[in-house]
Formats: structure tokens, sequence, C-alpha cells
């Protein structure tokens, strides 16, 4: 879906800057390690990784 890939760039960027890990996400949103890695890198591009995505998205203020 390639409407999501701005919105994958910036919660990655954000992620890198502030030096947040995937754990550290799992552990923030209450979504696995593995299904936040799928959604960020594109690896899944489903209805749920398009939520996971928007959540971290509301949840950083990135919107």
């Amino acid at each position: 879906m390639p409407e999501t890939i701005e919105a994958r760039q910036r919660v990655l960027d954000y992620k890198d800057e502030n030096k947040i890990s995937y754990e550290q996400l799992a552990i923030m949103t209450g979504y696995s390690k593995p299904e936040i890695h799928k959604a960020l890198t594109g690896k899944s591009q489903t209805p749920y990784s398009n939520k996971i995505i928007l959540k971290l998205i509301q949840m950083f203020g990135l919107a």
C-alpha cells in the first residue's frame, strides 16, 4: 500500500532519532515486536499493519 510509505518512514525516523527499539515499541503499544517490525519495514501491508502504523503516529504526534 503505497500510501503508507511516508507514514512508515516518519515513524522509523522518529524511532531512530529517539533511539527507541522495536521491543520498546511493543511494550508501549501492546503489539508484538515481530508485528511492529513487519509493519514498519513494509513486509506486511495489511489493514492490521496499517492500524499499527496509525497507532504509532498518534502516540508520537507525527500526524
